[in-house]
């Protein structure tokens, strides 16, 4: 049976991580409407990154890296990491070094493919060095 509270968390963090890819991208297909009224408030992407943040910890105890074989501090590494670097670029902070709006939507963009593609060798990485399931 599924855990309903694992459930709610993981379907939280896929859609804020959508949100934030697709918000983030948008302006790189659709330059003109960006400009004039589907930008997203900052307000919105600061939600979505608490959100991301707070379902993808909860996800990262829920996945039990004290199960693992080996790698546990890595994957704990790996997966602050993503999390801090996601914060740093997503938060008010970025505004203070980059001044340029297409500047901070390619650096966010960057930095959220690069934490989308971590999270995926961070799942297979614990996925392969647990030990429940390297028993069946």
């Amino acid at each position: 049976m599924v855990n309903f509270f694992n459930w709610v968390s993981r379907v939280v963090h896929l859609s804020s991580g959508s949100f934030l890819i697709g918000a983030t991208a948008y302006p790189f297909f659709v330059p003109a409407a960006y400009d004039s009224v589907a930008q997203p408030s900052s307000a919105s992407m600061m939600y979505a990154v608490v959100a991301l943040l707070v379902s993808g910890l909860y996800n990262a105890g829920a996945a039990k890296p004290s199960n693992m074989a080996s790698g546990a501090g890595f994957w704990r590494m790996l997966i602050y990491g993503i999390k801090g670097s996601m914060l740093l670029a997503c938060s008010p902070v970025l505004d203070k070094f980059v001044a340029v709006p297409e500047q901070k939507a390619q650096i966010r963009l960057a930095a959220l493919m690069a934490a989308l593609g971590a999270g995926a060798f961070a799942r297979f990485f614990r996925e392969e060095n647990t030990l429940a399931i390297k028993a069946e």
